[in-house]
């Protein structure tokens, strides 16, 4: 569960801004995680190479392969949710801020 911006800070010195999302499914957990934690007013991040997912059956919508699944969440996150980044991408803007991990 995702804790509203502000919250546990007495024990903590550090505010968490951002979330940086990795896993699976990429367009179950991984995305509601997304949503969840943009509608919470963090910045997100969400790591296109690090969230994986499977091929999905006709189930009466029609199949959809893993990699048609994966464009499809990406698109839809990338509209106002999430910056899409390789893992590349995210070490290299970790590695040039002053952010502690």
């Amino acid at each position: 569960m995702i804790q509203e911006k502000g919250m546990g800070h007495r024990t903590c010195p550090y505010v968490t801004e951002t979330l940086i999302i990795t896993g699976t499914v990429t367009n179950m957990c991984c995305e509601s995680t997304a949503r969840d934690a943009q509608f919470r007013d963090y910045n997100v991040i969400f790591v296109s190479d690090a969230n994986g997912t499977m091929d999905h059956p006709d189930l009466g919508a029609g199949a959809m392969t893993a990699e048609e699944v994966q464009k499809a969440t990406l698109t839809s996150l990338s509209l106002c949710i999430a910056e899409i980044a390789s893992t590349q991408q995210v070490i290299d803007k970790l590695e040039s801020s002053n952010v502690i991990v």
